[in-house]
């Protein structure tokens, strides 16, 4: 039993140095956290686009889809901007461009003008999530980022689960249109809290990368350990089924 306990204080202390050990490192954990509130906020209303674009279970789904499909294509590009132009600028640019098409979401009246927005929020959570981890990466010591990355994978999911508890209550309280206003507002908080982290300077490594950097360090642990290939299918398989049970379960 004082084995198992200490064990868990050590953890606990862990996480609360990792967490505050810098000023910066801990405006990104909040950051991060209201950045999941902003992504889930929006997960209960969906199902009123649906009456109020008159469309199908099965078109909704498709263009509910296209967040993904657009995450995906702008994730290598936003990786290589990242290293090019500086994380935070990335960041705060994905974090504007969500709240921008989260507001945009509550004056729409046609289909092709969901897609539209759906796309775009793609693009902007492509931009955000690479630069924060590198940005994690690049504020903590080497000997810290396992438990600083943990740590800021936390914060999200924290928001992420709270988000549609928060949006289905403000929904119901008030009406359909303010979860997305609320969100929007929260993507404009964010980006100010972004901008004040002092970013440190992108090391030389990352002015010789390329946009197939990626790819090439993919293949080339792949070739010293094939069980990356099992753990990427893995990421892929799950990838879909959560997918799929989220927009299931909306």
């Amino acid at each position: 039993m004082m084995g198992r306990e200490s064990r868990r204080r050590g953890i606990g202390q862990a996480l609360r140095t990792s967490i505050f050990m810098s000023r910066d490192f801990s405006i990104l954990i909040f950051a991060e956290i209201v950045v999941g509130l902003g992504f889930g906020l929006l997960t209960p209303i969906v199902p009123k686009f649906i009456e109020i674009l008159k469309i199908g279970e099965a078109e909704m789904g498709i263009l509910y889809a296209l967040f993904a499909v657009s995450f995906v294509l702008a994730m290598p590009p936003s990786g290589y901007l990242a290293d090019r132009i500086g994380r935070k600028k990335m960041l705060i640019g994905g974090v504007l461009l969500f709240g921008f098409t989260t507001l945009a979401l509550a004056f729409i009246n046609a289909s092709w003008q969901f897609a539209v927005l759906r796309i775009f929020e793609g693009v902007g959570a492509a931009m955000a999530a690479p630069a924060g981890f590198a940005l994690t990466i690049d504020l903590v010591p080497a000997e810290k980022r396992a438990t600083a990355l943990a740590a800021v994978g936390t914060a999200e999911t924290i928001g992420i689960f709270a988000g549609p508890a928060i949006g289905g209550f403000v929904a119901g309280q008030i009406n359909f249109y303010y979860p997305m206003y609320v969100g929007a507002a929260l993507s404009f908080v964010c980006a100010y809290i972004l901008s004040l982290i002092h970013e440190p300077p992108i090391g030389v490594m990352a002015e010789k990368s390329s946009l197939l950097t990626m790819f090439g360090a993919w293949k080339r642990n792949m070739e010293q350990n094939r069980k990356l290939v099992a753990l990427t299918t893995r990421g892929l398989v799950m990838g879909v089924v959560q997918g799929l049970w989220n927009l299931g379960l909306i």
